[in-house]
């Protein structure tokens, strides 16, 4: 019970909507041959809450109960299980909420849904994000002690939901957009054109940093499928870190990833009680930021270009 509570009000003094925002410490110059990788949705923002709001809404609109009873606790990473969490079983009504993912772009129905139409292109649902606990504070830290630029790579639709996107970044106090002025972080969006799955977009970029002699010395990315292809593409000395809510489920984790549930605590379920603990996770990010410097032993500090 004492975990539970420690989780809640952790998450109430540090996960927060538009409502707050953090301020930026003194940025300093960079060094543009080394990035360190940031996703967006559920690695620097919670979007739980966009989920929420929009499964509200259709629950309103098809006068469905449990979707308008729908609380946070149930709701997932995925549409589906969301629904699924409420007891609503139906293939037609599934396949009309939340849309189904299939590599052949011709065949995916997620952002036809009426869960994606909103969570991918409405740029007002990103009010509902709240701010992952820590996060800001951590990416200027990285972006402090690595000397690397930051790049903000993300799969959110570069047409729909940049200006939305910027405004978000900027308001939460990360580095690069709003009151920043740093030039050391920049904003990869995918295209309305790239037809292809997130994990794809994300290779090819990196693929092209990689081809301009960036070095990458830390990449974070909440979706398995992302962060295993990154596991892929980077050697195994760059730490690859991918957010969970439960790090003790690695099941569809690569070798060689590590897990983080926010960027204050790490949280998970005792297999044998079932009992949810949690733990400060201050030493592991800094053994994370160490083992990012390390990537380039001769970088003594930040280097601008």
């Amino acid at each position: 019970m004492k975990s539970l509570i420690l989780i809640f009000s952790i998450s109430l003094l540090s996960s927060t909507s538009f409502g707050n925002s953090f301020s930026n410490p003194n940025e300093s110059s960079c060094n543009k041959k080394t990035a360190v990788i940031f996703d967006v949705d559920d690695t620097l923002v919670d979007t739980n809450y966009r989920t929420l709001d929009i499964l509200q809404k259709a629950g309103r609109d098809l006068k469905i109960d449990q979707l308008i009873e729908l609380e946070y606790p149930r709701v997932d990473f995925f549409c589906s299980v969301t629904v699924k969490n409420t007891g609503i079983n139906d293939a037609i009504l599934l396949e009309n909420l939340c849309g189904h993912f299939d590599p052949d772009p011709n065949k995916n129905t997620l952002t036809q849904s009426i869960w994606g139409r909103e969570f991918y292109s409405n740029p007002k649902k990103l009010h509902f994000d709240h701010v992952m606990a820590g996060a800001p504070e951590f990416v200027n830290r990285v972006l402090e002690e690595t000397g690397a630029q930051i790049i903000y790579l993300t799969g959110r639709n570069e047409e729909l939901l940049r200006q939305g996107t910027e405004e978000e970044l900027g308001y939460y106090g990360f580095p690069g957009f709003g009151k920043s002025s740093s030039k050391c972080a920049k904003l990869v969006m995918k295209p309305k054109s790239f037809l292809s799955d997130d994990a794809s977009f994300k290779k090819l970029i990196i693929a092209k940093l990689q081809q301009q002699g960036i070095l990458i010395l830390a990449a974070f990315d909440d979706s398995a499928s992302n962060a295993n292809a990154l596991r892929e593409l980077l050697p195994m000395n760059v730490p690859v870190i991918r957010p969970n809510r439960n790090v003790a489920d690695s099941s569809r984790n690569k070798s060689g990833i590590e897990q983080i549930t926010n960027y204050y605590f790490n949280a998970w379920v005792d297999p044998v009680s079932g009992v949810r603990e949690v733990k400060s996770n201050e030493n592991q990010l800094t053994n994370i930021i160490q083992q990012a410097v390390q990537v380039v032993p001769q970088l003594k500090g930040p280097a601008s270009e």
